[in-house]
C-alpha cells in the first residue's frame, strides 16, 4: 500500500507535466501546421524514421494518460506521413499498446483504493454498462463522446481482463481510426477533424458493435425461453 502511495505523487507530476506540454505546443497540433509544413515534416520524418516513430508512440500514449485532445491529430498525421496501410497498422496498435499500458497502471494504482472506498455504487454501475463483457466494453470504446483516456480510467475499475480489454480497444478504434489515416492520405481535402466525424459515420461505428450486441442478446433470450419451457 506505500509503494501505491509513492507512485501517485509521480503520476500526478507526469499527468500535470503532459498537460503543460500540450498548453505550451498546442499550435504544432493543427491541421494548419501540418499542411503549411507538410514537406518538411515529411523530410524530417524519412530523416529521422526510428525517432519520430518513438515520438509519436509516446505522444499517443500521452493522450491515452491525459485528457488533451491530440489523439485525432495524431491518427491524420500517421496517415499524411505513412500512408493508408502503415498508418492504420501503427495509429491502430499504438492506441490499442498505450491505452493498455494506462489501464494496467490505473488499475494497479488507483482503481483497488477506489474500489475498496466504493464498491457499493461502484458495482451498481458496472452492472448497467457490463464492461468486463468484451461487446459491451468495444461499444463503450466506440462511443466518440467520452475521451480516449477516460475509459482507459473507466474501465480499470471493472474486472475485464488486459487481453479483452486490448482486443475491445483496437477494434472499437478501427473504424475511426480508418476515417482518420485516410483522411491525412488526403490532407488537402479536409479543413477540420471534426468534420470527418459526421452523424453517419458515428451512426455507422456504432452499429457494427450495436448489432452484434442486439443478436447475442436476441439469442440469449431466445435461449432462455427455451429453457424455461423445456422445465
Amino acid at each position: 500500500m506505500l509503494f501505491k502511495n509513492k507512485l501517485i505523487v509521480p503520476a500526478l507530476i507526469f499527468l500535470t507535466l503532459g498537460m503543460v506540454f500540450y498548453v505550451h505546443f498546442s499550435e504544432y497540433f493543427t491541421l494548419e501546421f501540418i499542411k503549411t509544413n507538410r514537406e518538411l515534416v515529411k523530410s524530417y520524418y524519412t530523416e529521422n524514421l526510428s525517432l519520430c516513430l518513438l515520438g509519436i508512440f509516446g505522444l499517443f500514449f500521452l493522450t491515452s494518460c491525459c485528457p488533451i485532445p491530440i489523439a485525432s491529430f495524431l491518427t491524420v498525421l500517421c496517415g499524411a506521413l505513412m500512408g493508408v496501410v502503415h498508418g492504420v497498422l501503427f495509429a491502430s496498435f499504438a492506441t490499442a499498446v498505450t491505452a493498455t499500458m494506462t489501464f494496467i497502471v490505473a488499475r494497479y494504482i488507483i482503481a483497488k483504493p477506489i474500489k475498496r472506498k466504493y464498491s457499493a455504487q461502484l458495482s451498481s454501475f458496472l452492472a448497467k454498462i457490463q464492461p468486463e463483457d468484451f461487446l459491451h466494453a468495444t461499444l463503450i470504446r466506440v462511443v466518440p463522446f467520452l475521451p480516449f483516456c477516460s475509459v482507459n480510467y473507466i474501465m480499470s475499475l471493472s474486472s475485464i481482463s488486459i487481453p479483452r480489454f486490448y482486443l475491445s480497444t483496437q477494434i472499437g478504434m478501427l473504424v475511426f481510426i480508418l476515417l482518420l489515416v485516410n483522411a491525412g492520405s488526403q490532407l488537402e481535402k479536409i479543413n477540420s477533424i471534426q468534420d470527418l466525424f459526421t452523424l453517419n459515420v458515428i451512426l455507422t461505428a456504432l452499429s457494427l458493435v450495436a448489432v452484434p450486441i442486439g443478436l447475442r442478446a436476441l439469442y440469449r433470450n431466445v435461449m432462455e425461453r427455451k429453457s424455461q419451457d423445456n422445465k
